[in-house]
């Protein structure tokens, strides 16, 4: 009985590494990208009335995708929408250097 026991608890030992260890550098990257989607959403429904403010909260959740999912297809997104971002605000090269970290 003990022995099955410890098999039952070395199985579920082996399922919680597995399910923590998982793929979260994309799975936590594509939840952070799609919270700066919802932050940018108004910017790209226009971005003439965009204030500063939005500019900078919508540029700095894109950058916590690119901190925090490094490597992955998410921080790349992130620097194309960052490099847009900037070039909506005439910041042409800040634009091009995110461009460029994207992989572009």
């Amino acid at each position: 009985m003990a022995r099955g026991a410890l098999r039952v608890l070395a199985c579920c030992a082996v399922l919680a590494l597995f399910v923590s260890a998982g793929s979260a550098p994309h799975d936590n990257g594509e939840r952070l990208f799609q919270h700066a989607e919802r932050v940018n959403a108004e910017i790209a429904d226009d971005g003439a009335q965009a204030s500063p403010e939005r500019l900078a909260d919508a540029i700095e959740a894109f950058d916590l995708v690119i901190r925090k999912a490094r490597g992955t297809e998410w921080a790349a997104r992130a620097h194309l929408a960052v490099g847009s971002l900037y070039a909506i605000q005439g910041q042409f090269e800040r634009a091009r250097d995110a461009y460029s970290l994207g992989g572009l």
